[in-house]
């Protein structure tokens, strides 16, 4: 077993230093190429703050599984099949190429104890919060019909969402980043390369 002595490794660093240039330079246009064909996508968020009424609850305490069932309804309100239909019939006026699966592929929702975020991701920062808002404000109206018709009961309260302003940096595939990633990449791939060729039977050292 050879023993490591690191200015050996050192030195050989230096005598090959083009390599590593090499391949960090390499790195680096595969970042840069990768996120041509990747464009940054934006993430735009609107925020729904749901509570219970402990005041009208008919025969308290209660149970908190059926309080997460109950703060859980504004879901069933957002993703109901007319709102989905209502948002995409009015989006397509402006955003023709938008459909359902498009749609559905680039939301998420998620609950935070008493907060709902709606997201909406999209390589457009704009487009993203005309879809994020207009679906927060359409699910509102849904739900408050539902409350209205008893289907959500009265003692589930929620505010008018907070609607998302314009996203300025991009959440994922930052160009400058993919940039960097790949030439920091490619540096530690050419000293890799480097270490192993210089064994016995690879470069000279």
């Amino acid at each position: 077993m050879n023993e490591f002595v690191p200015l050996a490794h050192f030195y050989r660093f230096v005598r090959y230093w083009w390599l590593v240039l090499v391949a960090t330079l390499l790195g680096g246009l595969i970042g840069f190429f990768f996120s041509r064909t990747h464009p940054p996508l934006y993430e735009a968020v609107t925020i729904f703050h749901i509570n219970v009424d402990l005041s009208k609850v008919m025969e308290p305490p209660f149970p908190l599984y059926e309080e997460d069932l109950a703060l859980a309804m504004i879901q069933g309100a957002l993703l109901s099949p007319q709102v989905i239909e209502a948002l995409i019939q009015e989006l397509q006026q402006s955003t023709p190429q938008l459909d359902t699966v498009q749609l559905l592929a680039n939301y998420t929702l998620e609950r935070k104890n008493e907060l709902w975020e709606l997201r909406y991701r999209d390589p457009n920062p704009l487009l993203a919060k005309q879809i994020v808002n207009l679906w927060a404000e359409k699910g509102y109206e849904t739900y408050l019909a539902q409350k209205k018709d008893g289907i959500i009961p009265n003692y589930i309260i929620s505010n008018e969402p907070l609607l998302a302003g314009t996203p300025t940096k991009p959440i994922i595939y930052p160009p400058t980043q993919l940039l960097l990633a790949g030439g920091v990449i490619g540096f530690v791939i050419g000293l890799l390369i480097i270490e192993l060729t210089g064994q016995p039977g690879g470069l000279s050292s």
